[in-house]
């Protein structure tokens, strides 16, 4: 937006829309990637989200986890780089002339990783970067060696109020199976935060839901 580029290659400049906002809801009416981003135009891909967010050089993507009554559910690759929060937990209220957003869910906002590596942050990303209100589901990829739920190398973001649940029954199972996967090195070390809420306490539970761990609020 507004750097007089053809960034798509499609033989215009700056048109729109542009960046508006970083507002996410896959089932909202009229919900597009190729809207601005606003609580009443929002985008549907939390991918999308996160790049608004970069361009605008804001924090937080709202990403909602109802539409009235109707659970959202997020089936994507997800990488979050550092400086931006991704925050579940959102409900959306429609029909009238606006959207209603309010953040009151009772449940986590469900993202289901499209790769075995799972949700991944950004090499170098710090306390900025985060989760905030999510559950993240392992991939189901059969015949994996290694599903990971949250993969964490050389970066120290903070993952708060959240959940990660193993890959869901069925097919052939990985031999490995990881809710958090943290790696680093002396020179990029990895000192990640986790926290419960006020209110809730994170859960992490991989293979089969007999190895769990929570983490208290804090």
């Amino acid at each position: 937006c507004a750097n007089g580029k053809d960034d798509n290659c499609n033989g215009q400049t700056d048109e729109p829309p542009c960046a508006a906002g970083t507002y996410v809801c896959t089932g909202c009416a009229g919900a597009s990637d190729t809207n601005g981003g606003t609580q009443n135009s929002p985008v549907k891909t939390i991918a999308k989200g996160i790049a608004n967010a970069v361009a605008l050089s804001q924090n937080t993507v709202f990403v909602a986890g109802f539409v009235g009554a109707s659970p959202q559910v997020y089936f994507e690759d997800l990488t979050i780089p550092n400086g931006v929060v991704v925050q579940g937990r959102w409900v959306v209220t429609t029909g009238g002339p606006t959207n209603i957003w309010a953040r009151n869910g009772a449940t986590r906002t469900l993202v289901n990783n499209a790769t075995a590596a799972g949700l991944k942050f950004a090499p170098g990303a710090t306390r900025s970067a985060g989760l905030d209100g999510l559950t993240i589901q392992a991939s189901a990829a059969g015949g994996t060696f290694q599903v990971v739920g949250v993969s964490i190398a050389s970066a120290s973001p903070l993952l708060k109020d959240f959940s990660v649940q193993g890959a869901p029954i069925g097919g052939f199972p990985p031999i490995e199976a990881i809710g958090v996967l943290v790696t680093g090195t002396p020179a990029a070390p990895a000192f990640p935060r986790l926290e419960g809420s006020n209110t809730t306490r994170s859960t992490v539970t991989v293979s089969d839901g007999t190895d769990a761990a929570t983490e208290a609020p804090p």
